[in-house]
């Protein structure tokens, strides 16, 4: 691991750590939140952490085409476009 990712990694851990703190001793959200840290800790490790960043900037945009067709040669059916049912909804 490089040193800017062992930084990061550090950060967030931090971050994890400070929302842990506020969490009652016997929250269900403790089980979520230490699983969350391990993957975190797990993606650094295996020098995934760029792949990862991609993924989430990605979230809440549309598919692309090529995406589309990586899916399709997998056999995965694409979801329709959320742009494509709001545009149909004010037709109507």
């Amino acid at each position: 691991m490089n040193p800017k990712d062992e930084k990061e990694l550090h950060r967030l851990s931090e971050l994890l750590h400070d929302i842990d703190r506020s969490l009652a001793p016997d929250s269900p959200q403790r089980e979520a939140l230490m699983k969350a840290g391990l993957a975190l800790g797990m993606i650094f490790l295996q020098s995934a952490r760029g792949e990862i960043e991609r993924i989430y900037e990605g979230i809440g945009k549309p598919v692309t085409n090529a995406q589309k067709k990586a899916l399709k040669a997998k056999g995965i059916k694409p979801a329709p476009s959320k742009a494509k049912k709001k545009a149909k909804a004010k037709r109507a």
